[in-house]
């Protein structure tokens, strides 16, 4: 049997595939520069500053003047990453709008499957990528109206950039992300010190990747099913779990082992985020 020809490409989906490239790029840039000055304060030759320098002397290469430079820029690609946000969600809508009934027309004996009405669409199976929507909506259009007084910042693993809601008090951390519908937003729960931390998802009705850290490092990552009992963790330490919409792990390729960290990086909380890891 033949194969039905494909209609011509959407030019609302290319468009958004190229910004989203381009954002990717934007953000490795500016993550790749974070630990070029990192080095700067740490006497390490980098990009800002070519040689070596000692703890004896001024730091090189006027430090405060390019952290004001990166203050602007990580503003820009938080805008950038609103404006992506919100083209996806129009196009996302406007994609599932019912179309208005035509009126009856003689058809051919032979016709193509028509695709599943809008009533029967299910959960995407492709999360997006949310290393590619840094600050939705001022922290991001996807939060609901319950979770809208809780911390936010953004959490780094390895060369990805997420914004997050962060759970800090025993209230926040029993709500989770109960009742939230797809896709989530992202859940940072923290935690003083380390403990064995075990979850579960009744009530929570979207798929979730929950990823366990300890130390500044990924230590499980494990799946979480709608509305299931079982008990998810293993008995380990962690002092940061992070819930993500099901499919991140994968798509940003978060593996065991990378660097985790946790970050609202105004200009003055930049120079103090650098400052303690030149330490």
């Amino acid at each position: 049997m033949d194969k039905l020809a494909k209609g011509p490409p959407d030019p609302v989906q290319q468009k958004l595939r190229s910004d989203k490239k381009a954002w990717s790029l934007e953000v490795k840039k500016f993550v790749d520069d974070i630990f070029a000055i990192k080095d700067v304060f740490n006497g390490r030759p980098s990009k800002f500053h070519t040689e070596k320098s000692s703890i004896k002397d001024p730091i090189p290469g006027d430090p405060a003047n390019i952290l004001s430079m990166m203050a602007a820029k990580f503003q820009e690609i938080v805008q950038n990453g609103n404006n992506i946000v919100q083209k996806q969600i129009d196009y996302s809508k406007n994609r599932r709008k019912k179309q208005p009934k035509q009126p009856k027309q003689m058809m051919p004996a032979v016709t193509p499957n028509l695709p599943a009405s809008p009533a029967s669409v299910e959960l995407p199976t492709n999360p997006p990528d949310l290393s590619k929507q840094l600050g939705a909506s001022r922290f991001y259009n996807l939060m609901s109206t319950a979770s809208a007084k809780m911390e936010s910042g953004y959490v780094f693993i390895d060369n990805n950039i997420f914004p997050t809601l962060l759970a800090i008090s025993t209230e926040e951390q029993a709500k989770g992300l109960m009742d939230e519908s797809w896709p989530p937003p992202v859940m940072s729960f923290v935690y003083a010190k380390p403990t064995v931390n075990k979850f579960w998802m009744s009530n929570t009705v979207s798929p979730l990747d929950i990823i366990f850290c300890c130390d500044g490092r990924v230590s499980q990552i494990c799946k979480g099913n709608p509305l299931s009992t079982s008990v998810i963790g293993e008995d380990k330490l962690s002092d940061l779990v992070i819930e993500f919409p099901r499919g991140t792990v994968e798509s940003s390729d978060i593996r065991i082992g990378q660097k985790v960290g946790l970050v609202k990086p105004t200009v003055d909380e930049l120079k103090i985020i650098i400052a303690k890891k030149s330490r």
